[in-house]
């Protein structure tokens, strides 16, 4: 509406989303905002802006309806409501490099809730225990938290967490860390948090059960499709225990088994270090688009990533993550429940399925060949210092 129209107003509607941006003098915001907004509210780049108002009784509406709450880039925003809990049906809490230095214990209330970002919170010391409650909660950012020292149990449905750069993290709770199945688990530069704790923690995750590793077999979801792949980062300079073939270098060989039935998942690893473009690249936090490939080549073609040989099958990944010291050792492990080379499952029994690369090369050695490319100016070249592979057949145990 133009402004020469507000005159026009003898009330304020309410709106579907409300974006307040760039508002560099705004300091405090009106109660009223509540009544205003029925679904999402994005504050971004209020700069004075400290707190939201709490909520009242009479905020029904917004009680109801509000499922996205976003503050972005409010460098003085240091408080959110005490009873936040009254949003029932928030489903998205993104506080985005804000000040705060406490998440109030009411988010535990919030039970609809699927997404929580704090990312870039600087101050923020601590997450509260409660979260474990939240069964929806999918999805836990915490990139650049550096003043987080700890993570209290997390919710048995997440699937994503990313803690990258949390550079005074030193403990993640183990109480249920053995029933959680990631999507994506980051802790990229997470250099405090002790290597010993977090392999104990790796080895409780579902990767791998005695000679079974479980993670790999596929996995369905209500609608029949198989689970997404599962990516984990974290510092270290060793393969898992759990990879029967790894080996120094970027290549390992895999001796596949006669008679190769159809194939339940595999494990793909790499330790890698990022080499800045220069001494200051190395001090910085750097979003790093990091892009890594296997081919895997019959050896009875040579084994070799040349013109005269082709690849029975290959996976490409890219991820992006936060760097911070990137001239760090890293381990990058890559599940994928059902790889992109293998036929789909058989619908009717009595059909056969076609012929996949490990059955075709039953018996024979097999080489996977990794590489990786790191996309960022102040990167000079990324180095694979050691490979890994496990493969789980259905008939065959892990290889």
């Amino acid at each position: 509406m133009p402004p020469e129209h507000c005159k026009y107003l003898d009330s304020l509607p309410r709106f579907a989303q409300l974006v307040l941006i760039e508002n560099s003098k705004l300091g405090v915001l009106s109660r009223t905002i509540w009544k205003l907004v029925s679904s999402k509210l994005i504050i971004v780049g209020s700069p004075m802006l400290e707190t939201l108002p709490e909520l009242r009784s009479g905020d029904l509406a917004v009680m109801d309806g509000l499922r996205l709450l976003l503050v972005e880039n409010c460098a003085a925003f240091k408080r959110v409501p005490s009873n936040i809990n009254r949003l029932k049906s928030l489903e998205a809490l993104a506080l985005i490099g804000a000040a705060i230095r406490v998440l109030p214990s009411s988010i535990q209330e919030l039970d609809q809730l699927r997404t929580l970002d704090v990312s870039h919170c600087k101050s923020l010391e601590s997450i509260p225990s409660g979260i474990s409650r939240l069964q929806k909660l999918a999805q836990i950012y915490l990139v650049g938290c550096e003043s987080i020292r700890s993570l209290p149990q997390l919710p048995e449905n997440v699937k994503t967490l990313a803690a990258g750069c949390c550079t005074s993290l030193q403990a993640v709770s183990s109480n249920n860390f053995g029933k959680l199945r990631f999507r994506h688990l980051s802790f990229v530069s997470c250099l405090q948090l002790d290597h010993k704790l977090l392999g104990r923690l790796l080895a409780k995750l579902p990767l791998h059960d005695g000679t079974t590793t479980s993670l790999l077999q596929p996995q369905y979801g209500r609608s029949g499709r198989e689970r997404h792949p599962t990516t984990i980062l974290y510092p270290g300079s060793e393969i898992p225990e759990w990879f029967p073939y790894k080996k120094m270098g970027d290549s390992v060989t895999v001796p596949l088994p006669r008679n190769c039935r159809r194939l339940k998942g595999i494990a793909l690893a790499i330790v890698y270090s990022v080499r800045p473009s220069s001494k200051n690249a190395a001090k910085q936090t750097t979003d790093m688009h990091i892009h890594m490939k296997c081919a895997c080549f019959s050896n009875s073609d040579g084994g070799h990533d040349d013109s005269s040989s082709a690849a029975v099958t290959s996976w490409n990944i890219c991820m992006s993550d936060l760097h911070d010291s990137v001239s760090t050792d890293h381990v990058f492990l890559f599940v994928a429940h059902k790889p992109e080379a293998t036929p789909s499952s058989v619908q009717n029994g009595d059909q056969e399925e076609e012929e996949a690369w490990y059955v075709k090369y039953s018996g024979l050695d097999v080489t996977f060949r990794f590489c990786i490319h790191a996309k960022h100016e102040d990167v000079k070249h990324c180095k694979i210092k050691q490979c890994g592979v496990s493969l789980t057949f259905h008939s065959f145990g892990n290889l």
